[in-house]
């Protein structure tokens, strides 16, 4: 989305698809590796497929909550465990990458990719 602020100067932000409590830099930081993930998850199935390659994020969704799920502050969680699922679509396939997010107290979250979670829809 191109939004123009109060100086009149033009930013983008991305626009997430579906169901996500991953706040917009947590996605930034997190969709590189869930491209790297979809692209082994690829490999490892035989598919030719780089680690290079660039792919891109489909419609997001939580799969599940832990018990210690905090609710979120403007966006950010501070508190707690949750996992998402996010469809990569990459080298004419489409991966669905299990990422596991725990807040880290501090405005950030650790994430978990298990390579042995990851499905290849198409």
């Amino acid at each position: 989305m191109v939004i123009q602020n109060t100086g009149g100067e033009f930013k983008t932000i991305r626009v997430n698809r579906g169901r996500s409590y991953a706040w917009e830099s947590l996605i930034g930081d997190t969709l590189p590796l869930a491209n790297i993930a979809a692209a082994a998850a690829l490999k490892r199935a035989g598919e030719p497929c780089s680690v290079d390659s660039k792919g891109s994020l489909g419609v997001t969704r939580v799969a599940s909550e832990g018990e210690d799920l905090g609710t979120d502050v403007y966006g950010v969680r501070y508190s707690g465990k949750w996992t998402e699922i996010w469809p990569i679509e990459i080298c004419d396939r489409t991966v669905e990458v299990a990422i596991e997010f725990t807040a880290d107290a501090d405005g950030g979250a650790f994430t978990n990719m298990p390579g042995d979670q990851a499905r290849i829809l198409k």
